[in-house]
């Protein structure tokens, strides 16, 4: 099976032009935006969490092989297949 990535850039290219798709991803971001900020005052310890969260990204992100293994073993005991690639084209 080829992949269509072609024919998704040109779809999200035309995508992106529609003066309602703008309209929406735009209410959709204002929308967003004030309920982050909504909800971080109304959370007292709101800078400590979001330390505690780039935090836990970073800690993620530079032990990213432990955590893949320890997902394929999970998806494995529970009866799952997983297959890893070095390249996109070997995926």
């Amino acid at each position: 099976m080829k992949p269509l990535t072609k024919k998704f850039e040109e779809k999200s290219k035309e995508t992106l032009l529609n003066s309602q798709i703008q309209k929406n991803l735009s209410g959709l971001y204002e929308g967003f935006h004030s309920a982050r900020i909504q909800a971080s005052s109304d959370t007292a310890d709101w800078e400590e969490l979001q330390s505690k969260g780039r935090e836990i990204k970073e800690e993620v992100i530079n032990n990213l092989d432990k955590y893949l293994e320890l997902l394929e073993s999970k998806i494995l005991s529970s009866g799952g297949a997983v297959h890893f690639a070095e390249t996109a084209e070997d995926a």
